[in-house]
């Protein structure tokens, strides 16, 4: 028999354990965690995966290092 899973539980759960982390990170000095990404040329997917990435490493309380090549 198979199973419904709620994915979107899930990733709130997940995504509130890294914020909490992070949240922690910065209550002890450390530094914040950050994310870096290169990315080539100008892909609309591309540019669209990178700020997402962007808009939820933010929403996490995490910063984002974007190296663009051309």
């Amino acid at each position: 028999m198979s199973e419904i899973i709620n994915v979107s539980a899930i990733a709130k759960v997940e995504k509130d354990k890294i914020r909490k982390r992070i949240e922690g990170y910065r209550a002890e000095g450390k530094a914040t965690p950050t994310l870096a990404s290169v990315i080539v040329g100008e892909d609309p997917g591309s540019v669209y995966y990178i700020d997402m990435q962007k808009k939820v490493l933010e929403s996490l309380g995490g910063t984002m290092l974007q190296i663009t090549l051309s």
